[in-house]
């Protein structure tokens, strides 16, 4: 929710599109973000994010299941051309991140 936040809130509007819980024909992206087409920006990008969290206590087998499972719906919705962004969270401390082009 706090990226979604910064985001939406940082953006200029008639610039960029942020939309969470975003509907892609093979799944549901946590976030979307994305220039908006004829747009006159520094910098274009389309980029999907999806979070996974898992408890402080998670085992990193857990933590690394979690992990991949968030990579996996990446790969099966993102569009071409798309970025994807496949986060997961173990407690306030660990995280992982990756970040693919399709």
């Amino acid at each position: 929710g706090l990226l979604f936040h910064i985001l939406f809130n940082s953006l200029t509007k008639d610039k960029y599109e942020v939309l969470p819980e975003y509907n892609l024909p093979q799944g549901r992206a946590d976030i979307m973000s994305r220039s908006l087409p004829g747009a006159k920006v520094l910098s274009e990008f389309q980029d999907l994010f999806e979070f996974k969290q898992v408890p402080k206590s998670a085992t990193d087998e857990v933590f690394e299941t979690k992990f991949e499972d968030a990579k996996a719906q990446m790969q099966r919705y993102a569009p071409k051309g798309w970025r994807g962004i496949a986060v997961c969270f173990r407690g306030n401390k660990d995280y992982k991140i990756e970040i693919e082009q399709f």
